[in-house]
């Protein structure tokens, strides 16, 4: 899939990823015991959803921006970010990093979501042409 740096101003940066979707599990707000969530947070049903990115090239990435590519699909079919914590998170560890990700490489990661009703699926929208036909991955 292609990808596209945000804030680049041409396509000189862009690379190819591959990206595979390894778990989309259901969680339970008693994972969250101990982190303070707000009442739409509280009324959110978490997934977990497993991914490794490889950088196929031929520029090195930003992980934590191919990461903010991937976004959850909801009951109402927006797209919804994953959540950001500050510290770890053992239900659902993110591996963010500011290191780039040079080409042949990969990275796994987990992206937490936490939305009313759910996710229902996983959208990649890495460049303009996917944001209007994402590619999806729905749980079997």
């Amino acid at each position: 899939m292609a990808f596209h740096p945000p804030g680049a101003k041409d396509k000189s940066t862009d690379s190819t990823l591959k990206l595979a979707v390894r778990t989309f599990e259901k969680g339970t707000l008693s994972d969250f015991n101990g982190i303070q969530l707000d009442a739409s947070e509280r009324a959110g049903t978490p997934y977990y959803v497993r991914v490794q990115v490889t950088n196929l090239g031929p520029h090195a990435i930003s992980v934590d921006a191919a990461s903010a590519a991937i976004e959850g699909v909801d009951t109402t079919g927006a797209t919804q970010q994953s959540v950001t914590f500050i510290g770890d998170f053992p239900h659902c560890p993110d591996n963010a990093t500011t290191t780039p990700l040079p080409p042949g490489k990969a990275y796994d990661s987990c992206l937490t979501f936490l939305v009313p009703g759910g996710i229902t699926k996983v959208a990649y929208s890495g460049t303009d042409d996917y944001i209007n036909s994402p590619v999806t991955w729905a749980p079997k």
